[in-house]
């Protein structure tokens, strides 16, 4: 439902009830109430603008305000949002909103799609995106909770560009990603995507370059994941709304992108050359830098150690008894078989 209770604490993110906050005490501002003065039961109001969404019909200046005003301060709840039957009018050129509440829209649309990715996994989550005119890239996850959108991006989706759903798409792969990473989930992949990660932050951090993220672009886990989930979520669209990709935008993305999600060979820069290593060596070197740091994803302690202040791999035999204990955990158990018939060096 539709109501100014919807709206949520500009301080704390809190419950309003009756203008109130009620977990600060913080006081809504009365400009909210003269915003809808006069437009009688929200709700209702409300539900005469979906029936013209509905139906393809564009709002008039006055009934797009108020929609714009609704998303500012919030009062819609998620499951009355209804982005995707706007993106379906906008996919077939039918701007039934303004540029304005289109980009306040997808605001919200993000930070919804945010919240379901966390399911409820994550105490306190309130996840913000927001739009950046200059940026040079299409998008930004700042860690699991922010995530930025170039407007270049924004104004390709409203004049209804395929390539840019798979943009959007491929950046909220990243929040999830940045989502599972906080909540030490385990997969295969992820391992690789938060060695990368940890390589980049270190690299930025010590050595104030990126040159690891910039040679190896292409090759990374976490970047051909997202452009994979991109592509397969906007034909997943695109075939739920029977439309058809002529242009053939889908296979062409497709085919720029043929990276395995478990390669392993990195690129770095040694005495000015550009050579072939093993992601773990790189890792090792850079982690060791401050071995402390491993304790933020506690999920890589399956593979490495901090044998009193140095980071190292396990060896066969820890490895195999955490193999017993994850003895219901097949895919961790397969994951850490798979290190052991590889491993050659490193003993205890």
């Amino acid at each position: 439902m539709v109501s100014i209770n919807n709206t949520k604490c500009t301080e704390c993110g809190g419950k309003i009830e009756n203008g109130t906050c009620i977990y600060c005490g913080n006081e809504l501002n009365a400009d909210i109430y003269k915003t809808f003065d006069g437009l009688g039961d929200l709700n209702n109001y409300y539900t005469s603008i979906r029936l013209k969404i509905e139906k393809g019909i564009a709002l008039t200046s006055e009934e797009d305000k108020n929609f714009y005003n609704m998303l500012k301060y919030k009062l819609i709840p998620d499951n009355e949002l209804d982005d995707l039957r706007i993106m379906y009018q906008i996919l077939i050129q039918n701007k039934i909103i303004s540029y304005d509440t289109f980009e306040l829209l997808l605001i919200r649309a993000t930070e919804k799609n945010m919240r379901q990715i966390a399911s409820g996994n994550i105490r306190n989550y309130n996840p913000q995106a927001y739009i950046a005119p200059d940026d040079k890239c299409n998008g930004r996850a700042m860690k699991h909770y922010v995530l930025m959108l170039r407007k270049e991006l924004v104004q390709k989706l409203y004049e209804g560009y395929f390539a840019a759903m798979i943009t959007y798409y491929h950046e909220i792969c990243h929040v999830k990603q940045s989502i599972e990473m906080e909540l030490s989930s385990f997969r295969p992949e992820l391992m690789l995507m938060i060695k990368d990660m940890i390589i980049q932050n270190f690299e930025y951090r010590f050595y104030q370059t990126k040159n690891y993220y910039e040679d190896n672009y292409e090759n990374l886990p976490a970047e051909i994941e997202a452009e994979q989930v991109g592509i397969n979520s906007t034909e997943k669209l695109l075939t739920s709304l029977y439309l058809s990709d002529n242009d053939g935008v889908l296979e062409e993305r497709r085919k720029a992108w043929p990276g395995d999600v478990h390669n392993r060979n990195r690129k770095v820069r040694i005495n000015d050359k550009i050579e072939m290593v093993d992601i773990d060596d790189v890792f090792l070197e850079m982690i060791n830098k401050d071995p402390l740091y491993i304790d933020r994803y506690p999920i890589l302690k399956l593979e490495f150690i901090n044998d009193n202040g140095n980071i190292r791999k396990r060896t066969k035999e820890e490895l195999q008894e955490l193999i017993d204990v994850f003895g219901s955990r097949i895919d961790i158990q397969g994951y850490l078989s798979e290190i052991m018939d590889n491993l050659n060096t490193y003993s205890s």
